[in-house]
């Protein structure tokens, strides 16, 4: 018997249908639809909807076409192989022999005996032979006189030779600035910009110094806590807590805190600060709901399926009394494949993602509650490093960037929330280091070459090309993506247990380091004795796992009983081994 909580559900979803894809030895099983439910209150069960989403994929899990905004024939209430959807929106994918994306192309279709096609939007993608980088992309939208797609422009990118940064893009969309280069110094810091000029520097952690009109600080732990310090000059104040999360980015117009989950997902934001504020937590940090009245600033709360955002309520002051904004979404093969947008007890304003081949919201199919027809809404296009050239650069939807992984960008400071970390379209950087000191710049963005990669996590950049952005967003809908991060010794954000998994490492690296040194030592001719090789290598691996403890930032109080833990408990492992080896050695030897 259903509970209350189920016949109250409103964003139920079903997945079915599932196929095998890929090696046998790593294949993997995928979902063919998405249903939304309903509870049936006679029957007292779920049942499906109209709402609903049919996914094809080729043998190694490539999403190749996706159907969504279906509309049921006359007298149906769902779709069969006899009565299939009488209006959908298509959205079809096609790929290189390498597995690349060649094409992304979004058709309106009806049927009549066989569905009739009318383009929307189209991508193509052009790559180079030998580097495999994309060169180019070019963009179609709504049909001329012959019916088919129609070229609007054709983006082209060009990239270092040696490091395969990019380097060079020309939009061709005849907006300000519309070629742009950059430079990079031995470390991957953006040395120059076209647009915004020189005068960029950075310290010996790569932790950026000056910009073009902006000087910056960080705390020992690499978080930014300043840009331009002085109110008149547009300062940018960021505060953090001790697990490295941002609390407050407030500036002289805008800024908001923020509450985050026991994981690490950001659960709430409350806008309406800025720096001439007095800071006092009693008077300033309110949202509604909260028992100080007089300070019901507007509040969003995020709810997640694993780290999967599926709602997001946003609630501001009315004339008598709150009025909430509650934005709800299915979570299919390509990230979030819909959108379902009620103010109070207002009507539902449905909408369905239109993305590119990078996985950018590039405009919305929108639908009014009873009308059947859709029309195209929400169009914006972006520069390479995700800011937003035309368009709106405000409003919904917030998730536009990257948005099929569900990243979502903040209007007020203008940053892209990526989970574990807040990301700079402008400067192309993170304000803060890689919790998993992933790759040798912890602050670049997606190597340098944002075309290829794309950061899911805000800790690592992933290759999307190939399909692999649209794999990223099934796994995420099939809740996969929490399961991996929970079994990956570099988890995904910075707490305790995180930082001591990753001093394990470093330990057990040093524990087979000095073990072989041992061992090779012994049978050199050497002045060390024998026995005490054994103690030296437990004093070495003492050494080396405070070290990593501390440029791990495990220096908190709260932290170093679990350090020690982890510390011990490979000393007294390679008290072991030392003595054990030292008795092996001195057999040898006698």
């Amino acid at each position: 018997m259903a509970t209350a909580r189920q016949k109250t559900c409103e964003n139920c979803w079903r997945y079915g249908d599932y196929v095998r894809a890929g090696s046998p030895e790593q294949g993997k099983r995928i979902f063919q639809t998405l249903n939304r439910q309903g509870w049936n209150v006679p029957q007292q069960q779920w049942q499906d909807t109209p709402e609903e989403f049919h996914y094809a994929y080729d043998t190694q899990g490539k999403l190749l076409y996706a159907a969504f905004a279906m509309t049921p024939q006359q007298g149906q209430s769902s779709y069969t192989d006899g009565y299939p959807a009488l209006r959908r929106a298509l959205a079809q994918y096609q790929y290189d022999p390498a597995g690349r994306i060649t094409s992304l192309a979004h058709y309106w279709q009806n049927y009549n005996s066989g569905y009739s096609s009318t383009p929307i939007l189209k991508q193509e993608y052009a790559y180079d032979s030998v580097t495999r980088l994309r060169t180019a992309a070019s963009f179609y939208n709504n049909p001329d006189s012959d019916g088919d797609f129609d070229l609007i422009r054709t983006e082209t990118y060009d990239y270092d030779d040696d490091l395969d940064y990019l380097t060079e893009v020309d939009y061709n969309d005849g907006l300000p600035n519309e070629a742009q280069t950059w430079t990079y110094d031995a470390a991957g810091n953006r040395a120059t910009d076209s647009v915004q000029g020189s005068g960029w520097s950075y310290d010996n952690l790569n932790r950026i110094l000056t910009s073009p009109g902006y000087v910056y600080e960080h705390d020992i732990l690499g978080n930014r806590t300043w840009r331009n310090r002085q109110v008149s000059t547009g300062g940018v104040k960021y505060e953090w807590d001790e697990l490295n999360r941002a609390t407050s980015i407030v500036g002289t117009v805008s800024g908001a805190r923020y509450e985050y989950r026991a994981d690490g997902m950001r659960t709430d934001k409350v806008e309406g600060f800025n720096l001439s504020w007095e800071w006092t937590d009693k008077t300033h940090t309110s949202g509604y709901y909260d028992e100080i009245q007089g300070q019901n600033l507007p509040t969003s709360r995020y709810y997640y399926d694993g780290q999967m955002m599926v709602e997001d309520d946003y609630t501001v002051e009315g004339q008598y009394e709150p009025v909430v904004t509650v934005m709800r979404y299915g979570i299919g093969a390509r990230g979030i494949d819909f959108m379902d947008k009620r103010v109070d007890d207002g009507p539902e304003t449905k909408g369905y993602p239109i993305y590119d081949g990078h996985g950018n919201m590039i405009a919305t199919l929108g639908q009014t509650q009873g009308s059947p027809y859709y029309s195209l809404a929400d169009q914006r296009s972006y520069d390479v490093w995700g800011s937003v050239r035309s368009g709106s650069t405000t409003g919904d939807p917030k998730q536009r960037y990257c948005a099929n992984l569900g990243h979502v960008q903040d209007d007020e400071s203008g940053l892209i929330y990526m989970r574990a970390r807040y990301y700079e379209p402008w400067s192309g950087r993170f304000i803060s280091q890689d919790p998993a000191l992933f790759g040798h710049n912890w602050f670049s963005y997606a190597r340098n070459d944002p075309m290829s990669y794309a950061d899911a996590n805000g800790q690592s950049w992933t290759n999307i090309l190939g399909g692999a952005l649209a794999a990223l967003g099934m796994m995420y809908a099939a809740g996969a993506i929490a399961t991996l991060w929970g079994k990956n010794p570099f988890m995904f954000f910075s707490s305790a247990s995180y930082r001591c998994e990753l001093a394990t490492t470093e330990a057990l690296w040093a524990t087979m380091l000095f073990a072989a040194s041992t061992l090779v030592v012994s049978q050199e001719n050497t002045a060390i004795p024998i026995h005490l090789l054994g103690p030296l290598s437990v004093a070495a691996l003492a050494f080396q796992t405070i070290v990593a403890t501390m440029n791990l930032g495990l220096e908190k109080a709260k932290y170093s009983s679990a350090a020690s833990v982890v510390a011990a408990a490979y000393i007294y492992g390679l008290v072991l081994i030392g003595l054990l080896v030292a008795i092996a050695v001195e057999d040898m030897t006698s």
